[in-house]
């Protein structure tokens, strides 16, 4: 019980770690209605080099935290090669997506209003 409480707890922690920017929106008026259409976000290469340098340094140090759950034989190796590959696979991921989270942070999702504090939604004070 205390491995799989253990396994989650990090499971959590590592949905935590990949925080990304929020999806700009442009609001679009043509004839009266209003669309919102995502537009692609784009970085430099400075800030490419700079959120790699950090997201390795993260999975670094997730994978040094792995090994001592495993020193401490809190996890099996057998998990934590499993784990390990899997961050492995989500950095590849993350560096395929140029950096960008693959969805909008806050931002609003299809058929869903957006909520009343959201960024780009105008209040009537």
């Amino acid at each position: 019980m205390k491995k799989m409480s253990l396994f989650l707890i990090m499971a959590c922690v590592l949905s935590f770690t990949s925080i990304g920017i929020s999806n700009t929106v442009v609001h679009a008026a043509e004839n009266g209605d209003h669309q919102t259409k995502p537009t692609q976000p784009t970085l430099t290469e400075q800030q490419r080099a700079e959120l790699a340098a950090m997201h390795k340094e993260v999975m670094e140090k997730e994978k040094a935290i792995v090994e001592k759950y495993v020193e401490f034989g809190v996890m099996s190796k057998q998990n934590a090669d499993m784990l390990k590959n899997h961050m492995d696979k989500r950095f590849e991921r993350i560096q395929a997506n140029g950096y960008i989270p693959p969805h909008p942070f806050g931002g609003t999702h299809p058929g869903k209003p957006p909520h009343e504090n959201s960024p780009g939604t105008e209040s009537n004070e």
